[in-house]
């Protein structure tokens, strides 16, 4: 099992490092999580308001 092991590490290090890929979301990386958490507390504000007011909607 240890052969194994030894080998597989050694076909790892042979093999050369991979490109990183550009998603373009480096420059910003918190403005999705944010975005989402803007719809939410919209969504959770609307529905409080037509939980205490529904004659309005």
């Amino acid at each position: 099992m240890s052969s194994f092991l030894r080998s597989a590490a050694a076909r790892s290090s042979s093999s050369p490092p991979m490109p990183a890929r550009s998603t373009g979301f480096e420059e910003r990386p918190m403005l999705e999580p944010l975005f989402g958490l803007f719809v939410a507390l919209a969504l959770g504000a609307y529905l409080v308001v037509t939980l205490l007011r529904p004659e309005r909607f």
